[in-house]
């Protein structure tokens, strides 16, 4: 997830946030300090509208989050592995291991996170309304005007985060109920999917001509319906598209195991194994296990014939000639992912996709490696299946 900041983990869930999100967290500010506070709160000072915006801009990130992390715990209770939120400006995607999903289960994960929305946003409803009848603070204050501003725009931002999820486009909350509705109907997930995300596409188009609507009338907030519009129809397609690559790569993972492949010890320099690669770099002939090198373009680290890792050779030359002939093997070795050998190639192309990894080591149930597993021979099958099934 190049493109995105780790923050850690919530449950075994990693966390990222999206790079856009510091654009979203200053206009967001942006546009409380100077616009909704000062309308909606006259009384305060301008050093205090942007401290209250800054602040509710960063609890407008942590709703966002826990609306997630409510969709994500929901799925691990009901069974389903969730790895990963990752946060965008309207919302987060979870990556999320859909063996074992049920149209049931998965109308229950889509539902809990508005319905947590919803919850939120009226405590701060609540909030804002002790606030109004002073029965925490006696008296009208600086403070409980702050409080209260902060509040009213929490309870307004969740209903609204818990409302416009549930409109029945796909990849949105609503959309993933109406997939989830479609596929218990018709026993047929693919179909429920391309409905699902046309309703998408259809509604990130309405998005985007109100968008243009408003800014030819030069109110220029339509922008964010252009960008959020863009956005939905993008992702919809996608996740139409995944489902596609799901039901053409639930095949054994045994149909693209490569049995010759180069590997290393950890003991072994880096110099050896430049010569290695060197001598190995013959694209005429890759027939061999000398040769095979030439289009995997990485050593697999062994050490008792369990593997320990990979080196890749894109890495090696960016070493200084001197670290060459110093390190070993076991300096310079990346961990990687091991496949199991009853895994699918969808298994396989999905830790590919997460983990940046071209190639994976295939162990037997000994954890002993029985060959390697390179994206690109997924990617060529894909490219022949989608092909003739897009003909």
């Amino acid at each position: 997830m190049k493109s995105s900041l780790n923050l850690g983990k919530v449950h075994d869930i990693g966390i990222f946030i999206h790079y856009s999100w510091l654009f979203i967290f200053l206009i967001v500010a942006w546009s409380l300090a100077t616009d909704m506070f000062p309308y909606y709160y006259p009384e305060l000072t301008t050093k205090t509208y942007w401290i209250i915006g800054i602040i509710s801009a960063l609890l407008l990130f942590v709703s966002v989050l826990l609306h997630e992390l409510s969709h994500s715990i929901a799925a691990k209770y009901s069974g389903i592995k969730v790895s990963s939120i990752t946060l965008f400006f309207f919302g987060g995607v979870a990556t999320i291991d859909e063996e074992g999903i049920s149209p049931m289960k998965e109308m229950m994960i889509a539902l809990v996170g508005p319905l947590f929305s919803i919850v939120f946003g009226m405590i701060f409803y609540l909030i804002m309304l002790l606030m109004k009848t002073n029965v925490l603070f006696p008296s009208e204050t600086a403070l409980v005007s702050i409080i209260s501003a902060i509040a009213f725009y929490l309870s307004r931002i969740n209903l609204i985060l818990a409302f416009f999820n549930m409109i029945p486009a796909y990849p949105l909350d609503g959309g993933r109920v109406l997939r989830a509705f479609l596929w218990g109907w018709t026993n047929d997930i693919k179909k429920a999917t391309m409905i699902a995300s046309k309703g998408g596409k259809w509604f990130g188009i309405l998005l985007i001509v109100i968008g243009v609507l408003n800014v030819l009338f030069f109110n220029f907030g339509g922008l964010w319906f252009i960008f959020l519009g863009f956005f939905l129809y993008m992702i919809a397609g996608a996740g139409y598209q995944q489902v596609i690559i799901k039901q053409e790569l639930e095949i054994p993972i045994k149909d693209f195991i490569t049995k010759k492949f180069e590997k290393v010890s950890l003991n072994e320099s880096i110099a050896e194994i430049m010569k290695k690669a060197i001598n190995s770099k013959t694209p005429q002939d890759t027939s061999t296990p000398e040769n095979a090198l030439a289009l995997q373009n990485a050593f697999i680290v062994i050490d008792k014939n369990k593997v320990k890792g990979i080196i890749k050779i894109k890495k090696l030359n960016e070493l200084s000639d001197e670290k060459k002939k110093s390190l070993k093997a076991k300096d310079v070795v990346e961990v990687v992912p091991l496949l199991n050998q009853s895994a699918n190639a969808y298994n396989a192309f999905n830790i590919m996709m997460r983990t940046h990894n071209s190639i994976l080591p295939v162990v037997n149930n000994k954890q002993e490696i029985i060959g390697i597993v390179e994206g690109n021979k997924i990617i060529n099958y894909l490219n022949v299946k989608l092909g003739k099934s897009s003909e």
